[in-house]
């Protein structure tokens, strides 16, 4: 039975400065399948602890990430910010249809660390990055809960159509703007075939995927918050 939750959230936040979030940052590499050296920045938690798992925008990078992580790493979790193929200091080509098992490959990584070993994970991504996370999650135990940001139907070749439909073990988190309508339409659609526990939030404006994290008007960094907090919590 499907559970639709309309989700708005209102809280401060206080990000800490850069020299902050960086002191605990570790720069990680991970070799992909077909043998690209994959990079990302790892921020280990002091106990065991789940997984945080973050895929950015097309034309992006990790750093996209930072208005969220002060969030995660002081909630507690394993966050895992990471440069998809193309990209950042990942670089190689774009290739959308290997980045989806390159996600597989970061889980893989993350089940390797002291501090994630064998806890589940959760997978965030915006645009691209949020149908890769879908695509992800569906196609992995380990997944225990996926925020997407501006999903679409088809970025790339990747269509996460067939992945939210087999979600229905697993809560998902379905962000958009309004005005932003490749991505609210895509949702529309997740959400009248989503067969599992489902958050929507539509906002209004334009807005789209990581960009979303920038606007503290909307909140949507305390909306990813207390999502993680309900469904994996840290502690």
């Amino acid at each position: 039975m499907k559970h639709l939750l309309i989700i708005i959230a209102c809280f401060l936040f206080v990000l800490p400065t850069q020299a902050q979030r960086d002191s605990a940052a570790e720069i990680v590499t991970a070799e992909a399948v077909d043998g690209l050296t994959l990079v990302g920045e790892f921020y280990a938690a002091r106990d065991s602890a789940p997984s945080v798992l973050l895929l950015h925008m097309l034309g992006s990078r990790r750093s996209a990430w930072q208005p969220l992580l002060p969030n995660l790493t002081e909630a507690g979790y394993n966050v895992l910010a990471v440069d998809l193929r193309g990209h950042g200091d990942t670089g190689g080509a774009r290739d959308w249809m290997l980045a989806e098992r390159d996600v597989q490959t970061w889980m893989d990584w993350l089940m390797a660390q002291p501090t994630s070993a064998e806890a589940p994970i959760a997978l965030i991504g915006g645009s691209i990055g949020a149908n890769l996370v879908l695509v992800g999650c569906a196609a992995d135990a380990r997944c225990a809960t996926v925020i997407a940001l501006s999903p679409g139907l088809d970025y790339g070749g990747i269509t996460p159509e067939f992945a939210i439909e087999g979600l229905e073990d697993r809560p998902v988190l379905l962000v958009a703007s309004q005005d932003d309508t490749t991505s609210s339409d895509a949702v529309k659609l997740f959400t009248g075939i989503a067969k599992g526990e489902l958050g929507v939030q539509l906002y209004s404006g334009s807005l789209h995927g990581t960009a979303l994290l920038t606007d503290p008007d909307l909140f949507v960094i305390d909306l990813i918050s207390d999502w993680m907090g309900e469904y994996l919590p840290a502690g």
